[in-house]
């Protein structure tokens, strides 16, 4: 989410950004345990859906990024 993107870049941040950062540090090491235990979480795993949560839970598992180019995303 935006608290793993703006730990990752090197760039002064706004209040609300080190906000963020701080939630995304506090509970990267048990991340897919707390999206689970999240409304959308429990909807997505009670949904038959619990592997896309653990998936999105991966810090770092790809080398893309989404790029919005008029209406469209691209990964690049």
């Amino acid at each position: 989410g935006a608290g793993a993107a703006a730990a990752a870049v090197d760039l002064p941040r706004t209040g609300e950004a080190e906000a963020a950062v701080r939630a995304f540090e506090g509970c990267r090491g048990d991340l897919e345990a707390v999206l689970l235990r999240t409304a959308s979480g429990m909807e997505l795993a009670g949904a038959g859906f619990a592997a896309d949560v653990a998936f999105a839970a991966r810090v770092d598992a790809l080398r893309v990024v989404p790029l919005l180019m008029g209406r469209e995303i691209r990964g690049r």
